[in-house]
């Protein structure tokens, strides 16, 4: 093996190298199928019709990343059988599972994760009912990984505005909204994800 390649499985995934891989996925994904049913500008592969195609070539970007999941700063599994790969810097790469078929596709980067429990989930949970205003006022408790925890996801890499955010090592404390360098505003835009529960760990 080429000494290039040996030193790149053993450094740690960087958030522009899943960038090109991810790129790389879509545009394979692309030549398949429509582009109408395929939505690139998203990063969402929409299972049409080469479904099977469209599944292998997901599938082989999942395995080769398990393959290499040490470079990873986390690698986990929820109970609906999404997997998230999660960068030493902090992005997050989600391989989402359709429940009503079990489809797989490739959700955006997310640009920060933490890791949340059951009260932290109600806290989110019930503001995202009441346009997200509770959020502002209530300190999320935060946790390294573990099964039974959840994962929240913020600010996706294609979106243009973003989700600010003080923290630390147990609390996360949400601000507000903004548009690069504009005033915070008390909404949410830049994408917010919760995940389901941790069920394993690799």
């Amino acid at each position: 093996m080429p000494i290039e390649a040996m030193i790149q499985q053993v450094s740690p995934m960087s958030y522009l190298e899943l960038q090109k891989l991810t790129k790389k996925t879509y545009e394979a994904i692309s030549k398949l199928d429509d582009p109408s049913t395929v939505d690139v500008f998203a990063n969402t592969a929409t299972i049409t019709l080469p479904e099977l195609q469209i599944k292998k070539i997901i599938e082989n970007l999942l395995k080769k990343l398990l393959e290499q999941k040490n470079r990873f700063a986390h690698v986990f599994a929820t109970e609906l059988g999404s997997t998230y790969f999660v960068t030493q810097d902090g992005q997050s790469l989600r391989f989402r599972v359709d429940r009503r078929n079990g489809q797989m596709s490739i959700q955006p980067i997310m640009k920060n994760i933490f890791f949340i429990d059951e009260s932290g989930f109600e806290i989110v949970k019930n503001a995202i009912k009441m346009d997200f205003y509770p959020l502002f006022h209530n300190n999320v408790p935060i946790f390294e990984p573990q099964v039974g925890l959840y994962p929240l996801e913020l600010n996706s890499e294609s979106s243009h505005g973003e989700i600010v955010f003080e923290k630390t090592p147990t609390k996360l404390m949400i601000k507000g909204s903004r548009y690069r360098d504009e005033e915070i505003q008390k909404q949410i835009f830049g994408g917010l994800h919760i995940g389901h529960k941790i069920t394993k760990i690799f």
